[in-house]
């Protein structure tokens, strides 16, 4: 009996396996593929900025209004030489320098250029040198220098020299009678205040200085036998 049940144990064993054969086989997991980010087209390039146009040199901004300047200079110049050419007492010293002789004074009329293209017109006359400022000539002048129709008086601390000083523009000349009544004008102040001046607090006037020179030069000259030649 007990060789029957071996064997029919047997016999069972391979119809257990041919069941575990006959299961069914899990569907394999499908992996998922993952897609490859594709490539960035690389960005379009920017048209390169247009090329702002340079500003002016310095230079030739400088250049282009010393040009306007000269020629405003040589205007006036011309125009200020055209009044004053029918007075004897007028001499040109350079362009732009010219001297009125008014009495014991000499006014000197320079041109210099004003910004771009402006001119003043400088009106100077030396007064006195030589003259020691102190308070009560000080007080005198700044004094007259409130109640003047043209110019001022001022200091020189250099050679001590006490000048009558007064500036026009271009525009001022325009007119030629308004130019020579004023120019008149102050050279007749200068003319008087200067040997106010010299008398009350000393120095010496500019005609002082002149006969100083003209007698320096001629005793030169005589040393050097010039006079001969």
């Amino acid at each position: 009996m007990a060789t029957k049940k071996s064997k029919s144990a047997k016999a069972k064993r391979p119809a257990a396996k041919v069941a575990k054969g006959n299961r069914a086989a899990k569907p394999a997991k499908a992996k998922s593929v993952k897609a490859k980010p594709s490539k960035k087209a690389p960005p379009a390039k920017k048209a390169p900025p247009a090329k702002k146009k340079a500003p002016a040199s310095r230079a030739s901004s400088k250049a282009a209004a010393m040009a306007a300047n000269s020629v405003a200079v040589a205007e006036t110049c011309n125009h200020v030489e055209a009044l004053l050419s029918k007075s004897s007492a007028y001499r040109k010293v350079d362009m732009g320098l010219y001297v009125i002789k008014q009495g014991s004074s000499l006014v000197m009329i320079s041109v210099h250029p004003w910004k771009s293209n402006h001119v003043v017109i400088r009106l100077t006359a030396q007064l006195v040198k030589g003259v020691s400022m102190e308070v009560p000539l000080a007080l005198e002048l700044l004094e007259l220098n409130a109640s003047m129709r043209f110019g001022s008086f001022a200091f020189i601390p250099k050679g001590d020299v006490v000048v009558l000083c007064h500036t026009l523009l271009e525009r001022d000349v325009a007119d030629a009678r308004e130019f020579l009544d004023t120019l008149a004008d102050f050279a007749i102040v200068a003319d008087e205040y200067d040997d106010r001046i010299a008398a009350r607090y000393g120095g010496s006037t500019m005609q002082d200085l002149l006969e100083e020179a003209t007698m320096l030069h001629i005793r030169e000259g005589y040393e050097k036998k010039d006079f001969l030649a």
